[in-house]
């Protein structure tokens, strides 16, 4: 009887053991999420001398998760592995200083995205310019960059007259009044009868605007990058442009392997 009891008890736990060894492996899963890998390749800014000690920090847009790498190697390499799935906004930490991100980089389940980032520095101009933007945002994500001193609504080219940092081509603009409040993207910039790519603070600039627009209206920049604000709001020292690689996103989409051009505050249309 005893030899019975002892041959269903071994039986069952035998049993016990398979149907764990059978489902831990969707168990496991079910407790860790599907995840994915980043390798990147940190260049200075002629674009083909690698960084050594270059540190690349993502965020996801949605959740808000960071990862961190540890320093980039002799041949300026970085890796970080076990990502969530998703859309990631990145920065770039030197010894010089911090770089944000100029596009958004997509992560898969499984996979590994590999890209290139060459940083690219602000002059001593740009930079405090842009450290005069990131000073003024608002908790919107907008920042005061001009004032509309002159409006034709034949052409409806305005004279903007710039307060606080840069406007630069391709810069997504809030203008807003009394009686006007809407959203366009920067598509030229005239400075003394000569096309320019940035006018700053102090100088007044020629752009065509989408709608009438009166005199006095605040033109404001916005420096949300889809939805969330660039990672180093303080002291930026440039740019980190994805030059190459397979974790190219569209903004706002999750749509990988796809190029699209912004600009350092706010992505431009899709071309």
């Amino acid at each position: 009887m005893k030899k019975t009891v002892r041959s269903v008890n071994n039986i069952i736990i035998v049993g016990m053991i398979g149907v764990f060894l059978i489902t831990s492996p969707y168990l496991l899963k079910a407790q860790n999420p599907v995840t994915g890998t980043l390798v990147g390749y940190v260049f200075d800014q002629d674009g083909t001398s690698p960084l050594k000690d270059a540190v690349v920090t993502i965020k996801n847009i949605t959740t808000g998760k960071t990862y961190k790498s540890e320093g980039s190697d002799f041949n300026g390499m970085v890796r970080i592995e076990n990502i969530e799935k998703g859309v990631y906004q990145y920065g770039v930490t030197t010894s010089k200083g911090d770089f944000n991100s100029d596009n958004l980089i997509g992560i898969q389940e499984g996979n590994t995205a590999n890209v290139s980032i060459v940083l690219s520095p602000y002059d001593e101009k740009e930079a405090q310019a842009v450290d005069q933007i990131y000073q003024n945002v608002r908790e919107d994500g907008e920042a005061l960059v001009g004032r509309v001193e002159k409006f034709d609504p034949v052409s409806n080219i305005a004279d903007i007259f710039i307060i606080y940092g840069f406007l630069q081509q391709s810069d997504r603009i809030h203008v807003k009044g009394n009686r006007t409040d809407y959203y366009q993207d920067v598509s030229g910039l005239v400075l003394d009868g000569t096309t320019v790519e940035k006018a700053f603070a102090g100088t007044t600039v020629k752009s065509r605007l989408e709608r009438n627009t009166d005199v006095g209206d605040l033109v404001y920049v916005i420096c949300k990058k889809s939805g969330a604000l660039p990672l180093f709001l303080t002291h930026p020292c440039g740019i980190a442009a994805l030059v190459a690689g397979a974790g190219f996103v569209t903004l706002g989409i999750i749509e990988l392997n796809e190029e699209v051009t912004v600009s350092p505050y706010q992505p431009s249309k899709k071309k």
